[in-house]
């Protein structure tokens, strides 16, 4: 059970009173898989065991934490420690040690080998494991081959926690945390220090803000070319987020003064920065209405350029008889159209790229529905595609029969990296 009230000299804790414990976990009640919740009950000298909940992860019984928050009243499991901020610390203790390794928390040491260990190197065990490991293979039934499974489990153990330590001293949840060990791996230190604003690319629930305030407690702050450049190139993203593919360079400038309150001086020189990284694409202009491209929209655009002009060079399949043939079909047909919608079906007759734009209930899908009309009653063949279930729902649904309808990613393999039809 969670309702163990803690009894020590003087009165309770009341709740809402901020504390600061430390002592050995007794026992791992629950833990959600991902981290973001688990429930212990901590040892701690002067109490019987107190509840502890929040977010502390990863935990194992026998460990000695130090734990950070407030009491609070649960209304069916009674006083509890709600613990905002924790920390691992080394047992202190031959029990703890010998709980600790005992645990199941480092691979190839049980119960048994965990006594075993400490029988052999008492308080010094730890220190062994860290500093000296080849003098494990002194202690009876560890070959080889279990000593290589403890060392690399134990590596990893303190390799976490060393992350743990330097991420929750930045500000970092411990679910986040661990979030970002599993993303980042054993560099995830060195990487971090090197450039905290990867977090935002590299691991899902960090944005630009989060990033740049861990990077404000590694001294990257003001104007720093690091933090200026990545503010640039998260506005970017949330442009392009918003349909954009540029930004003109006085809007650019304008964001990231109000984003990071920084000197429109440290812009142009972040700019040229990028650009000389491949980063982003500057398009040239006077220097107000020069565009900013993010370098893979750019490429994008140049490509969407180039196979409409491959497109529009090539040889039309319909021959100008047939094409004839079809508008005079459209003009005794019988087919309920505006005048515009009547010019926009011969214009697509007339070229072989056609655009069609228009808000919602404009006459699109109507005008599509015509002129596909158009091309079965003239026998043409044709085949839809559309990059969306919803486009594609829309156009085959008003198509008709006798289509070739190619649903999203499926046969058509255009060569162009740009094209996504997820």
């Amino acid at each position: 059970m969670h309702g163990l009230f803690p009894t020590r000299k003087g009165p309770l804790p009341s709740p809402g009173e901020r504390s600061t414990l430390q002592g050995t976990v007794a026992k791992v009640t629950y833990q959600n898989p991902e981290g973001r919740y688990t429930v212990l009950r901590l040892e701690v000298e002067g109490f019987h065991d107190v509840t502890v909940v929040g977010e502390i992860f990863p935990i194992s019984e026998g460990e000695e934490v130090r734990v950070t928050g407030l009491w609070k009243t649960h209304p069916r499991y009674g006083l509890q420690f709600q613990a905002e901020q924790w920390q691992k610390l080394e047992p202190a203790t031959l029990e703890g040690i010998e709980r600790y390794l005992g645990s199941g928390l480092i691979k190839g040491l049980g119960p048994t080998y965990a006594r075993r260990l400490v029988s052999s190197f008492g308080l010094d065990t730890l220190r062994v494991l860290s500093q000296e490991p080849r003098r494990i293979l002194e202690v009876e039934g560890i070959g080889k081959g279990r000593w290589q499974k403890i060392m690399q489990a134990w590596a990893k153990q303190k390799g976490m926690q060393e992350v743990m330590v330097f991420l929750q001293g930045h500000g970092v949840g411990s679910a986040l945390a661990v979030r970002i060990y599993r993303a980042l791996g054993p560099e995830t230190v060195a990487k971090v220090r090197g450039n905290p604003y990867s977090l935002a690319h590299e691991v899902h629930g960090i944005g630009f803000l989060m990033a740049d305030r861990i990077a404000e407690g590694l001294g990257i702050k003001g104007n720093s070319p690091l933090r200026v450049r990545a503010g640039i190139l998260h506005i970017l993203s949330k442009l392009t987020e918003q349909g954009h593919c540029f930004v003109l360079l006085d809007s650019l400038k304008s964001n990231t003064v109000s984003l990071l309150g920084v000197d429109e001086g440290v812009i142009d020189d972040a700019v040229r920065e990028l650009v000389a990284e491949g980063k982003v694409v500057k398009e040239s202009g006077t220097e107000e209405s020069s565009r900013i491209y993010p370098r893979l929209l750019f490429q994008a655009e140049q490509n969407v350029a180039a196979a409409i002009h491959r497109l529009l060079s090539s040889q039309s399949c319909l021959s100008s008889a047939r094409t004839r043939n079809l508008e005079q079909n459209q003009a005794s047909m019988d087919l309920l159209l505006e005048e515009k919608q009547r010019q926009a079906v011969l214009q697509a007759l007339q070229h072989k790229v056609s655009i069609i734009t228009g808000g919602p209930g404009t006459g699109k899908t109507t005008l599509l529905s015509h002129l596909l009309t158009l091309f079965r009653y003239g026998d043409v063949s044709f085949a839809l595609a559309a990059p969306t279930g919803k486009g594609r729902q829309e156009d085959g649904g008003d198509s008709g029969g006798g289509s070739q309808d190619h649903p999203p990613s499926a046969r058509i393999q255009p060569s162009a990296r740009w094209v996504s039809t997820r």
